[in-house]
């Protein structure tokens, strides 16, 4: 709590806002990542060749493809097929702001990869002695205690998004939740920063882009 108190009172919440703004901002009508999302569009429409779209954002990316799901949807470009999110920082109510509505529309599949509540426990951000995700609960958002998409008592806790990501027993979701820890074969990451290194998550990843099960080794390099 000492901690948390102070990085509140030394800016905290300004800088991680401005670096969440940044995102935002690249998608504003006259944004670069706006006219990117047009300009494929148009390249699409123009060449009449099927083309398909995936998304991976890991740890903050998950922020800036949230914006990016959004504005697909505003800019009618063809729905991505996939969206992987790693360790994310996004938060709940960003969650359901940018992408839960556009699930099946501007993104048909989501699968988060993030660590079992007991691996995140043990994850430690320096003196602070918790994870980064848990820092970003209590002392970066705007609002304390803010819930973390990343973080799985957070997603237990808010039973739309459980939903979504299948948990509570809901068949059928669009979304699957995948922990480290407890998949074994598919995600075998001990840490938030292990993610993007670990061989069985990057498989993962691709597999759900060649749309074939998950478990097992396709290539990594």
């Amino acid at each position: 709590p000492v901690l948390e108190g102070a990085v509140r009172v030394l800016g905290g919440p300004t800088l991680w806002g401005g670096a969440k703004r940044g995102a935002e901002r690249a998608f504003d009508a006259d944004g670069a990542g706006r006219r990117l999302l047009t300009l494929l569009r148009e390249e699409i429409e123009q060449s009449k060749r099927p083309v398909e779209i995936h998304l991976v954002g890991y740890g903050a990316g998950s922020g800036f493809q949230s914006q990016v799901v959004r504005s697909m949807a505003a800019t009618r470009v063809s729905p991505a097929r996939t969206l992987a999110l790693l360790a994310p920082t996004l938060s709940v109510p960003e969650f359901r702001a940018t992408v839960a509505p556009f699930t099946g529309f501007a993104v048909r599949r989501i699968a988060l990869f993030t660590l079992a509540r007991d691996l995140e426990r043990a994850d430690r951000c320096g003196p602070y002695r918790k994870s980064v995700l848990s820092l970003l609960r209590g002392a970066l958002e705007e609002e304390p205690g803010t819930e973390i998409l990343g973080l799985e008592e957070s997603l237990r806790r808010s039973p739309d998004v459980a939903r979504l990501f299948g948990l509570a027993g809901v068949t059928g979701a669009p979304g699957e939740a995948l922990f480290a820890g407890i998949a074994p074969g598919i995600t075998d990451a001990t840490s938030r920063g292990g993610f993007e290194d670990d061989v069985a998550t990057m498989n993962s990843v691709l597999r759900r882009v060649l749309d074939q099960p998950l478990g097992g080794i396709i290539a990594y390099q």
